[in-house]
């Protein structure tokens, strides 16, 4: 009560003298100092850890994109032009690469230079 009194009702500093968040005090706001420690002694104001790291998470995300939203501008998508679509034979040559390595990952990748990795 008395901590509620000091502060005068403020949330803010009210979650800063009780090391609470205080997104969880303006969900439920205590009407008085009696409320107050009624709601804190209750566990109203009590969250486990992840949730509470979750919740803040959330809040930084939002400013974050909020901040960035205005940079962002409108663009057009281009198209290369890529083949998106294997032909038959491009499937036979896959078919019959896989059946010469003998399924084997490490031959494939090394006779198209990828990393096998």
């Amino acid at each position: 009560v008395q901590v509620y009194d000091h502060v005068q009702g403020d949330l803010t500093n009210l979650a800063k003298a009780c090391m609470l968040n205080v997104a969880m005090l303006q969900a439920r706001p205590p009407k008085d100092g009696v409320d107050f420690a009624h709601k804190l002694l209750g566990g109203d104001y009590s969250v486990d850890g992840s949730e509470a790291a979750k919740v803040e998470l959330r809040d930084i995300l939002k400013g974050s994109l909020a901040k960035t939203k205005d940079k962002l501008r409108r663009t057009e998508t281009k198209e290369t032009g890529c083949i998106t679509e294997a032909s038959k034979e491009d499937i036979e040559q896959i078919v019959q690469l896989y059946a010469q390595a003998k399924g084997e990952l490490k031959t494939i990748s090394e006779r198209f230079g990828a990393d096998y990795a």
